[in-house]
Protein backbone atom coordinates (compact mmCIF):
# COMPACT_ATOMS: atom_id res chain seq x y z
CA UNK A 1 0.00 0.00 0.00
CA UNK A 2 2.89 2.41 0.64
CA UNK A 3 3.66 2.55 -3.07
CA UNK A 4 0.10 3.54 -3.94
CA UNK A 5 0.14 6.39 -1.41
CA UNK A 6 3.59 7.70 -2.26
CA UNK A 7 3.45 11.44 -3.19
CA UNK A 8 6.61 10.94 -5.26
CA UNK A 9 4.47 9.07 -7.81
CA UNK A 10 0.92 10.40 -7.25
CA UNK A 11 -0.54 13.87 -6.87
CA UNK A 12 -2.91 13.85 -3.85
CA UNK A 13 -2.32 10.15 -3.18
CA UNK A 14 -4.94 9.87 -0.40
CA UNK A 15 -7.78 11.13 -2.61
CA UNK A 16 -9.93 8.67 -4.54
CA UNK A 17 -9.38 9.75 -8.14
CA UNK A 18 -9.75 6.84 -10.58
CA UNK A 19 -9.43 9.23 -13.53
CA UNK A 20 -5.69 9.42 -12.82
CA UNK A 21 -5.40 6.06 -14.59
CA UNK A 22 -7.08 7.29 -17.78
CA UNK A 23 -3.98 9.11 -18.99
CA UNK A 24 -0.27 8.56 -18.66
CA UNK A 25 1.04 7.40 -15.30
CA UNK A 26 4.05 5.54 -13.95
CA UNK A 27 3.13 1.87 -14.50
CA UNK A 28 5.89 0.75 -12.11
CA UNK A 29 4.16 2.60 -9.27
CA UNK A 30 0.84 0.74 -9.55
CA UNK A 31 0.31 -2.88 -8.46
CA UNK A 32 -3.45 -3.43 -8.42
CA UNK A 33 -3.16 -7.07 -7.35
CA UNK A 34 -0.06 -6.56 -5.20
CA UNK A 35 3.16 -8.49 -5.28
CA UNK A 36 4.88 -10.92 -2.96
CA UNK A 37 3.34 -13.37 -0.48
CA UNK A 38 0.19 -11.33 0.16
CA UNK A 39 -0.74 -10.97 -3.50
CA UNK A 40 -4.24 -11.65 -4.81
CA UNK A 41 -4.83 -15.42 -4.90
CA UNK A 42 -6.84 -15.25 -8.11
CA UNK A 43 -4.15 -13.43 -10.05
CA UNK A 44 -2.92 -15.19 -13.15
CA UNK A 45 0.77 -15.15 -13.93
CA UNK A 46 2.64 -16.35 -16.95
CA UNK A 47 5.70 -18.55 -16.77
CA UNK A 48 7.62 -19.17 -19.94
CA UNK A 49 8.87 -22.44 -21.26
CA UNK A 50 11.48 -22.11 -23.94
CA UNK A 51 11.75 -24.31 -26.99
CA UNK A 52 14.68 -24.14 -29.35
CA UNK A 53 14.12 -24.17 -33.09
CA UNK A 54 15.89 -22.75 -36.13
CA UNK A 55 15.11 -19.15 -35.09
CA UNK A 56 16.43 -19.58 -31.54
CA UNK A 57 14.40 -19.76 -28.36
CA UNK A 58 10.65 -19.09 -28.47
CA UNK A 59 8.66 -18.49 -25.27
CA UNK A 60 5.46 -20.46 -24.78
CA UNK A 61 3.19 -18.96 -22.10
CA UNK A 62 2.07 -21.39 -19.42
CA UNK A 63 -0.47 -19.84 -17.04
CA UNK A 64 -0.52 -20.87 -13.42
CA UNK A 65 -2.49 -19.69 -10.45
CA UNK A 66 -1.24 -18.19 -7.20
CA UNK A 67 -3.97 -20.21 -5.52
CA UNK A 68 -2.21 -23.45 -6.51
CA UNK A 69 1.03 -22.21 -4.95
CA UNK A 70 -0.76 -21.44 -1.69
CA UNK A 71 -2.49 -24.84 -1.72
CA UNK A 72 0.85 -26.62 -2.19
CA UNK A 73 2.50 -24.68 0.65
CA UNK A 74 -0.47 -25.37 2.93
CA UNK A 75 -0.29 -29.09 2.12
CA UNK A 76 3.45 -29.23 2.86
CA UNK A 77 3.03 -27.23 6.09
CA UNK A 78 0.34 -29.67 7.28
CA UNK A 79 2.64 -32.61 6.53
CA UNK A 80 5.46 -31.06 8.53
CA UNK A 81 3.10 -30.32 11.43
CA UNK A 82 1.59 -33.81 11.48
CA UNK A 83 4.66 -35.95 10.72
CA UNK A 84 8.33 -36.23 11.56
CA UNK A 85 10.56 -37.24 8.65
CA UNK A 86 13.54 -39.58 9.07
CA UNK A 87 15.93 -41.05 6.54
CA UNK A 88 15.14 -44.73 6.00
CA UNK A 89 18.10 -47.14 6.26
CA UNK A 90 18.68 -49.05 3.00
CA UNK A 91 19.91 -52.10 4.90
CA UNK A 92 20.18 -53.31 8.49
CA UNK A 93 23.97 -53.01 8.33
CA UNK A 94 23.97 -49.33 7.31
CA UNK A 95 25.39 -47.27 10.16
CA UNK A 96 24.11 -43.85 11.17
CA UNK A 97 27.21 -42.19 9.67
CA UNK A 98 26.75 -44.04 6.36
CA UNK A 99 23.07 -43.09 6.23
CA UNK A 100 23.84 -39.42 6.94
CA UNK A 101 26.53 -39.39 4.23
CA UNK A 102 24.07 -41.00 1.75
CA UNK A 103 21.32 -38.49 2.58
CA UNK A 104 23.68 -35.57 1.95
CA UNK A 105 24.97 -36.86 -1.43
CA UNK A 106 23.69 -35.10 -4.49
CA UNK A 107 23.72 -35.56 -8.25
CA UNK A 108 23.82 -33.07 -11.09
CA UNK A 109 20.82 -33.09 -13.40
CA UNK A 110 20.58 -31.25 -16.70
CA UNK A 111 19.43 -28.06 -14.96
CA UNK A 112 19.36 -28.62 -11.20
CA UNK A 113 21.11 -30.59 -8.52
CA UNK A 114 19.09 -33.29 -6.78
CA UNK A 115 19.51 -35.63 -3.82
CA UNK A 116 20.44 -39.28 -4.46
CA UNK A 117 18.60 -42.17 -2.81
CA UNK A 118 16.63 -40.38 -0.13
CA UNK A 119 13.84 -42.71 1.00
CA UNK A 120 12.05 -41.15 3.96
CA UNK A 121 9.96 -42.63 6.74
CA UNK A 122 7.06 -40.49 7.96
CA UNK A 123 6.30 -40.88 11.67
CA UNK A 124 3.07 -39.39 13.04
CA UNK A 125 3.72 -36.80 15.76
Amino acid sequence: MALHYNPKYWKDPHEFRPERFMGEYNRDAFYPFAAGPRACMGRRSVAYLYSENERGFIPFPRPFSRFAEIEALTFLANLVIAYRFEGTPLSERETLEERNARLLRWGMGSITIHPEKVPLTMIRR
